[in-house]
């Protein structure tokens, strides 16, 4: 019988933190492609978790990053599918600046959060 209650406790232990871990939540994202992949308009809102978007760029083309965030950590990564890395950066805050692509490519902006908050925006 204490074997029994000692398996039904460990389940219900089980169960409960089960129950827990899923209601952390990852918050939420929005992206929204202006120009048909050229520019994107992100906004968060108390957000874990990491997205992607990709960018369609020539040689020579700039980037103007917009970031707005109001709480939390966002990180930004930009690499070119044949090897290039025009920008990397962690805790970014409120700023704007210009990415200058050297090749044409096609290039991944990843953005990772951290209960942020915030908006971001890409445009060429």
């Amino acid at each position: 019988m204490k074997k029994r209650n000692r398996v039904l406790v460990s389940v219900l232990i089980l169960a409960l933190v089960l129950m827990l871990s899923s209601c952390a939540g990852k918050g939420t994202v929005a992206i929204k492609e202006t120009t048909l992949s050229r520019a994107f308009d992100i906004s968060m809102k108390a957000w874990n978790g990491e997205e992607v978007v990709t960018l369609l760029l020539n040689a020579g083309d700039t980037v103007q990053v917009d970031i707005q965030c109001e709480s939390g950590d966002i990180a930004m990564e930009m690499t070119g599918k044949k090897g290039s890395a025009p920008y990397s950066g962690k805790a970014l805050s409120e700023m704007a600046f210009t990415v200058t692509v050297e090749e044409t490519d096609t290039y991944t902006v990843t953005l990772k959060g951290n209960k942020a908050t915030g908006e971001v925006s890409l445009a060429p």
